[in-house]
């Protein structure tokens, strides 16, 4: 699955519009209409609204009244906590121009020019993404589970673009 680094650039151009539309399906119909008073509706987003003027597409009601990030905020979240695990992915696989006279890869890269072994880096990376999970547990009151399904629906709606 593709991370928020990896965004597609229209999707990103449209966050809000994405948070929006996450909000409403998640129970909160308020910022899509907010968007829809203020701005154009995006090519991407007129089946989405067509939709729900026809009454084909409606908010999920289940577990409304137990959540405990507000709808208009949970693709927010999600995508800063997306953000730490997809520079941890890619400090441990991906090429780093860490040197130009190197030519290694990811956490060995990062560890050769540190003068550390690729394994301290990739747990220090890790550290830092299990850091940033407790920290919005804490702050939201919300469970492990809770936050990886953040991400996972954040991750889903990345994959499924420009299908919203």
């Amino acid at each position: 699955m593709t991370g928020f680094l990896d965004m597609p650039k229209r999707m990103r151009e449209l966050w809000d519009w994405v948070v929006a539309g996450a909000a409403f399906d998640n129970g909160d119909p308020q910022p899509l209409a907010d968007m829809i008073m203020t701005e154009e509706i995006p090519t991407e987003f007129v089946g989405m609204v067509a939709d729900i003027i026809s009454g084909q597409r409606k908010p999920t009601r289940k577990g409304k009244a137990n959540l405990k990030i507000p709808a208009a905020e949970r693709l927010r979240v999600a995508a800063a906590l997306s953000v730490g695990q997809d520079l941890s992915t890619k400090i441990r696989r991906t090429v780093l121009h860490v040197d130009p006279h190197n030519s290694l890869k990811g956490a060995q890269a990062v560890g050769d020019y540190k003068n550390i072994e690729p394994k301290e880096v990739i747990m220090g990376a890790n550290k830092v993404v299990r850091e940033s999970y407790e920290s919005a547990m804490q702050q939201t009151g919300v469970s492990l589970r809770t936050i990886k399904t953040l991400i996972s629906d954040l991750k889903l709606r990345i994959d499924r673009w420009p299908i919203v």
